[in-house]
């Protein structure tokens, strides 16, 4: 999200490579981020298990916390509706955009992302896009979980040099 408004607001970035950007969610229809995230941010803040049945017994990556604030996703949802404001109404500011996403990532809504890169193509960006398959078994988290040798980061370093 930050790399995505990044470029959009700062004419100093040459490149902005967005790893599975959550410019939405993907359990909130897009017409209602602007409304949840203004309900989370006013609500009394809780903090939600990811799983709610596993609770702390869910395998999760080391750098992940076991439980998120509703407050911080209110501000991430107000974030998103911001950012995809701005995109509509102007052209980003960075000179070249990666956007990187995986079929099977279940955290972040594809339609919006795919709606943000459309509004940038449209205003003349240059935006490359790269979707991984799901035979490659990478959800949204595994950006975070990759090593040097991961596939994923072999992956990422071949398209770098596609795209260079």
């Amino acid at each position: 999200m930050i790399a995505a408004w990044l470029a959009q607001q700062r004419r100093e970035v040459d490149l902005a490579i967005l790893l599975a950007p959550a410019l939405g969610v993907y359990l909130i229809p897009a017409p209602f981020t602007r409304l949840v995230g203004e309900a989370f941010a006013r609500l009394p803040n809780t903090f939600e298990w990811w799983d709610p049945l596993l609770k702390e017994g869910l395998n999760q990556a080391e750098i992940t916390y076991p439980r998120y604030a509703m407050r911080g996703i209110g501000a991430f949802l107000r974030l998103s509706s911001a950012m995809q404001d701005l995109a509509r109404h102007n052209p980003p500011a960075a000179r070249r955009i990666w956007v990187i996403t995986t079929e099977t990532d279940m955290a972040i809504s594809q339609p919006v992302v795919e709606r943000v890169v459309s509004l940038w193509r449209t205003q003349g960006a240059q935006v490359q896009t790269h979707r991984f398959s799901a035979d490659l078994h990478l959800d949204h988290n595994s950006s975070i979980q990759a090593t040097p040798s991961s596939a994923w980061m072999w992956r990422i370093r071949s398209f770098w040099l596609l795209l260079e």
